[in-house]
C-alpha cells in the first residue's frame, strides 16, 4: 500500500509491515480513518491511517476480495467480508480490547462449479450438490447450508482445491445415505444429518464415475448391489 499526496504528488508513506502476502485485494476506511485490508493470502488487517501501523488482524478462508463498513459505536465497529471462495463474514472489532471478535459466517457457496444436484425421494425441503471440492446440503426454506463433507486429497486437478472432487450423488430412497462418485474412482456413503463415512466402494471404476445411477465407461457399466455388510458388484 502507498500513500500520495495529491497536491504536491509526492509519495508520502508505503506499508505495512510485514507486508500482506499475495498483496492487498481490497480497502475500506472506518470511521476514525483506519484502514481495513482484505489480503490475497485470506488476512484481513486493520491499519493504522498515518503510519501503516498494524493494529490488529484475522485469517479468513479465501482471498479477501470485497470489505465494507457495516455499523459504527463509539470506538466499535462492524464490517463485511467476502472472499473467492464465495464466503461472507460478519467481523466485530471491539474498541476498547482493541481486538477482532472471532468472523462470523454469514452466507456460504459453492465458488467452483457444480456437477450434480440430488433431492431426497418425497421430499423437496432440502437438496444436495456436488462439486468441485466438496459436497452440500441445503435447506430451501432458509436458503443456508446445512452440511457439508469433504475428502482430503493428495493429488488435485485444481490447484486451489485441497480436497477431492466429487461428480455425482443420489439419495438412497429410504433417505438414510448420501451415495456419491469421486474422481478417484471410489463410491463413498454418507449419513445425511451428520455427515459421518458409512462405507468406501474401492476401485469401482478404473476413471471417475459421472454419475452413480449409469456410468457409460468403456461400453459397461457396474451395478452394487447395497447389503447390510457388503456391497456386491455386476456387469
Amino acid at each position: 500500500m502507498m500513500k500520495v499526496s495529491l497536491g504536491p504528488k509526492l509519495f508520502r508513506n508505503g506499508g505495512p509491515k510485514p507486508i500482506i502476502e499475495l498483496g492487498v485485494m481490497s480497502i475500506c476506511s472506518t470511521q476514525h480513518g483506519h484502514l481495513l485490508a482484505g489480503g490475497g493470502d485470506g488476512s484481513l488487517t486493520l491499519l493504522e491511517n498515518e503510519t501503516f501501523r498494524i493494529m490488529e488482524r484475522c485469517k479468513l478462508v479465501g482471498a479477501v476480495s470485497s470489505v465494507v463498513l457495516a455499523e459504527t459505536h463509539g470506538n466499535s465497529f462492524a464490517f463485511y467480508a467476502g472472499t473467492n471462495k464465495s464466503n461472507i463474514y460478519l467481523i466485530k472489532y471491539d474498541g476498547r480490547k482493541q481486538k477482532f471478535m472471532p468472523p462470523e459466517p454469514v452466507q456460504s457457496c459453492h465458488y467452483n462449479k457444480i456437477n450434480d444436484v440430488a433431492f431426497p425421494a418425497g421430499y423437496s425441503d432440502v437438496f444436495a450438490t456436488a462439486s468441485t471440492n466438496d459436497v452440500r446440503m441445503w435447506d430451501v426454506r432458509d436458503l443456508k447450508e446445512l452440511l457439508r463433507i469433504q475428502v482430503p486429497n493428495e493429488w488435485c486437478d485444481y490447484k486451489d482445491s485441497a480436497n477431492q472432487e466429487c461428480l455425482c450423488l443420489a439419495f438412497m430412497p429410504d433417505g438414510k445415505s448420501i451415495i456419491t462418485g469421486w474422481a478417484d474412482g471410489k463410491i463413498r456413503a454418507f449419513g445425511p444429518q451428520t455427515g459421518k463415512l458409512q462405507y468406501t466402494i474401492v476401485d469401482a471404476h478404473s476413471t471417475a464415475g459421472k454419475n452413480v445411477l449409469y456410468w457409460p465407461y468403456f461400453a459397461h457399466f457396474v451395478m452394487f448391489q447395497l447389503q447390510d455388510q457388503c456391497q456386491l458388484m455386476s456387469f
